[in-house]
């Protein structure tokens, strides 16, 4: 730089390098991102975790499992790229299923809060879409079991048809159905409601329209107790 440029002079330079090197760092690690998710989209797809599909000792009705004259009905809103949603599913959903779902104290049901992003979106129509083949629980499993990062391409349409062919679905129905988008609607309505009833995040729990405050198993137990009286 030369020394008979002005402080000024020299600040303005100062300013510009440092703005160049910002973009740059920006614009990299925006490329590294954007590599990463279609690195993910098109990875191959023979590494995908496959599940067996459950069997319920209680009635299922799409979205729903347990006697639909339970007493009590728990709702749990969702998102498919969710964490939390993933480890709620995997030890606390089972523990509610066997403690009051089967003996037919509750029902319990899935609602959609797909408020993470594009994949959110996509994997909660593909699961509607799988629910038409009364699959919806099994879409559910295979999900949540090959969940990875938020938005970097987990559930893009071309790894969940292979989860879909995983499960043995008529794929050119269920295909279909997710390009149409043929569960916007629905999705939409389930997102809004649950926005409408205070859920800022995942999962998040009703019990017959009361939401628990916490999302352990003992906190949802004390709260289907009492809903369902002495």
């Amino acid at each position: 730089m030369s020394s008979n440029l002005t402080q000024a002079e020299r600040r303005r330079l100062e300013r510009k390098r440092r703005r160049t090197l910002n973009l740059i760092i920006v614009a990299g690690v925006s490329l590294i991102a954007a590599g990463f998710v279609l690195y993910v989209a098109l990875r191959p797809i023979d590494d995908l975790i496959e599940i067996t599909p459950q069997t319920y000792p209680v009635p299922v009705d799409g979205l729903t499992i347990g006697d639909p004259e339970a007493p009590v009905l728990v709702e749990v809103f969702e998102d498919f790229q969710c964490p939390s949603c993933k480890q709620f599913s995997d030890a606390i959903k089972p523990q509610v299923l066997q403690s009051f779902v089967y003996t037919g104290v509750a029902r319990f049901q899935f609602r959609q809060y797909p408020f993470l992003g594009g994949d959110s979106f996509r994997a909660a129509n593909a699961a509607m879409c799988a629910d038409e083949q009364g699959r919806f629980w099994d879409f559910h499993d295979i999900l949540f079991a090959n969940q990875l990062a938020e938005n970097v391409g987990a559930f893009s349409d071309r790894r969940m048809e292979a989860m879909a062919d995983l499960l043995g679905l008529d794929i050119e129905t269920w295909s279909a159905c997710v390009n149409a988008n043929e569960f916007e609607a629905a999705v939409q309505a389930d997102l809004a409601e649950g926005r409408d009833r205070g859920v800022t995040g995942t999962p998040t729990i009703f019990v017959n329209g009361t939401r628990v405050a916490q999302n352990d198993f003992p906190s949802i137990a004390t709260a289907i107790n009492a809903a369902a009286g002495p």
